[in-house]
């Protein structure tokens, strides 16, 4: 039998005190980070450089930003004099960490006081890069460790990744947004291995499908063709920026910077929309590097956003913005002033292909919007119209054609206008014309469901329609493939976007389950992704409620103040009606008198010597007018009409024309109790 001293002298593997330090040093390593807010992913191959890829967590949720850890240990009492602690590092290691977009680290664990060290990968190259432009020739370099990792520093770390994270997300948006537009050569056709042989056809097929693979996500396929080229391929500057954003989101920094930099070289080639893309991933690379601070890069961004054609976007914006917050109701002049502020952005001369084509689209959601409205506006004005005449058959017929024409042109125009897009391989706009698309359609089934010409103002029939649930459900199909589109692309935005018009549509059709899933799914990624703005657009959704709540409140709102209105006119009409009767009984009769007609309400008589009176009571204030009043009182009655607050000349003055509602009626009252408390009786033997 075997005995602990037969295992003593047997010949077996010797223990290895690095790998046991390196045990420990994991040991007290993964317990720092919190797991509700890290995932620790640990690299079993680890002789590339990469020990750990730490993943964040936040709100419960994976983000899939990551940062990478290289983990060091050392069991060494020895210490510079400065208290730091000093370790070589290979220069290939150095550039293999700076080759993933990822933030980068390298941790010391100082197994004599049981201490984590810390330095950041790009801190560490940008002493190198100032110390020796040139530090990449040599084998190593020496890192002195000096910084304790600390929750706070964690902290920092956890606040970092989710900030470069975010930029990469916003880097991928712009270029979609940039590139969407850019031609796209159907005919070329490519096999799975990419199998190209000249250069000449290599560097055509990348420049003419280069921006379209990188929307895809394919990249790599475009790095891939690049390496069976010569060196001499790298020759425009289109290639050498569709070869350094490919690198960029490869994680391949070193390289994207270097064709970046060529491409800088041959720029004059460029037009000036791919400008300002090298502009962008110029700055967005170095600043991955750490090759430029973040107010320079951010220096960098705001030129940007002064180029012509962003200026345009930015303008679009504004001009929109201003329409909607001084928007009123029966402003057909600020409508017309926004179609033509939105012409003249398409058709300026720095205008690209995605901004015409942007504005485009933001012309389907306005222009349609506006035919509801206006269905609105012409159906409350046949009801008031049917109130005193009846119903007017010829009214209702012209009311029915306009709204049908109206909406028959924009349904043309917006098939012409997504065919067009198909066409040109712009999905991007394709899907958002669909979401505009479909609120528009879902506010005239709202609009048209709960306003008719019935009757004068009609009860809102019930939208629960079978036609109406069939065309909410084919909205509903349209939402949903622009929210897959969106998925796809990454484009997290307009997935919100999406998501908030997909639970207002199943909203209508009291699909409350799923409508609150749908909402749910939004608030996540609002949540996830910390989109604050679209964060407060769901938040007044949800507190202000949904298109067809809000029309439902308005229409009730509006009936009310009709209600109100009538009560009050009715009320007022039978004050004066009680005026009237006590006159008649006291059957007064006045001496060296005057008459008016006060019109629309009758003739009356005051004394002579109360004309000053009667002038203020009517609100005659130019004495040019109280001449003209004078000298007809000695040979006609003199006409007023009291539809106006301030009688400004002689005669009935545009008649009942002049009637402006309810603010009319008051002055009309305020007028007639005027002169029943002065005595200024009515006369009714004046006909």
């Amino acid at each position: 039998m075997l005995n602990s001293f037969d295992l003593d002298e047997m010949d077996l593997p010797s223990t290895n005190p690095n790998e046991e330090l390196e045990t420990i040093s994991n040991h007290f390593f993964k317990p720092l980070f919190d797991v509700k807010k890290f995932e620790i992913h640990s690299i079993e191959f680890r002789d590339k450089g990469v020990d750990f890829q730490i993943e964040i967590k936040k709100a419960a949720k994976h983000t899939n930003f990551h940062f990478a850890v290289q983990l060091k240990a050392t069991d060494s009492k020895e210490v510079n004099k400065d208290g730091s602690i000093s370790l070589q590092l290979y220069t290939s290691n150095i550039n293999y960490l700076l080759n993933n977009t990822m933030p980068a680290y390298y941790v010391l664990f100082y197994k004599p006081t049981e201490v984590f060290y810390y330095e950041n990968l790009n801190d560490f190259v940008k002493d190198l890069s100032e110390k020796d432009s040139e530090w990449q020739k040599q084998k190593s370099h020496n890192l002195r460790f000096c910084k304790k990792l600390t929750n706070q520093v964690i902290e920092v770390i956890y606040t970092t990744t989710i900030k470069k994270g975010l930029l990469h997300r916003k880097v991928n948006e712009k270029l979609i947004l940039t590139t969407s537009s850019l031609p796209v050569n159907d005919k070329i056709l490519i096999g799975k291995d990419l199998n190209v042989v000249e250069d000449s056809q290599i560097r055509n097929l990348v420049e003419e499908i280069g921006f379209t693979l990188i929307n895809e996500g394919k990249w790599n396929e475009i790095i891939s063709v690049n390496k069976k080229a010569s060196g001499g391929v790298s020759t425009t500057a289109k290639y050498n920026l569709i070869l350094g954003i490919a690198n960029y989101y490869s994680g391949d920094l070193i390289n994207s910077l270097s064709f970046l930099k060529e491409t800088i070289k041959l720029q004059v080639e460029l037009p000036p929309e791919l400008k300002t893309l090298l502009k962008y991933f110029e700055a967005s690379v170095k600043s991955s590097l750490g090759l430029i601070t973040e107010s320079d890069y951010q220096k960098r961004m705001d030129d940007l956003e002064n180029a012509d054609t962003v200026g345009l976007y930015i303008k679009l914006e504004k001009v929109k913005a201003e329409y909607y917050n001084s928007l009123e109701k029966d402003s057909e002049e600020k409508y017309d002033q926004l179609l033509k502020n939105i012409n003249e952005i398409i058709n300026d001369s720095n205008a690209d292909d995605g901004i015409k084509v942007n504005a485009k689209c933001e012309l389907i959601l306005i222009t349609g919007s506006k035919n509801n409205w206006d269905y609105v506006k012409s159906v409350a004005q046949l009801n008031a119209a049917e109130a005193f005449m009846g119903v007017n058959q010829k009214l209702r017929v012209e009311c029915a054609k306009q709204f049908t024409r109206s909406k028959s042109v924009w349904f043309k125009d917006i098939q012409t206008f997504k065919e067009e897009l198909l066409r040109s391989k712009n999905y991007f706009v394709y899907y958002n014309v669909s979401i505009n698309e479909a609120k528009v359609i879902y506010e005239m089934i709202v609009f048209t469901s709960l306003i008719s010409a019935s009757q004068a103002m009609p009860d809102p029939p019930s939208p629960e329609t079978q036609e109406n649930r069939q065309m909410i459900n084919s909205l509903c199909k349209k939402v949903n493939d622009a929210i897959d589109f969106y998925k796809h692309i990454g484009h997290i935005e307009n997935e919100v976007v999406a998501l908030s018009t997909k639970y207002e549509l199943l909203h209508y059709i009291k699909d409350f389950e799923n409508a609150n899933a749908t909402l749910m799914q939004a608030e996540n990624l609002i949540d996830a992704y910390e989109l604050f703005d679209k964060g407060r657009r769901i938040k007044h959704l949800k507190s202000n409620g949904t298109t067809h709540q809000k029309f439902k409140v308005w229409i009730e709102e509006v009936w009310n103040q009709v209600n109100k209105t009538t009560a009050e006119y009715e009320e007022m009409v039978a004050k004066m009606d009680e005026m009237d009767e006590q006159e008649r009984k006291e059957k007064a009769r006045l001496q060296d008198c005057l008459h008016i007609h006060l019109f629309p309400i009758g003739f009356f008589m005051f004394p002579r010597s109360k004309k000053e009176i009667v002038y203020k009571i009517l609100n005659i204030k130019d004495e040019q007018v109280k001449g003209n009043y004078d000298r007809m009182f000695e040979l006609v009655i003199p006409v007023a009409n009291i539809y106006y607050n301030e009688i400004t000349q002689e005669g009935f003055s545009n008649g009942k024309l002049a009637d402006r509602g309810i603010e009319s009626w008051r002055n009309i009252y305020r007028i007639r109790k005027a002169f029943f408390e002065n005595k200024f009786y009515r006369e009714e033997r004046i006909y």
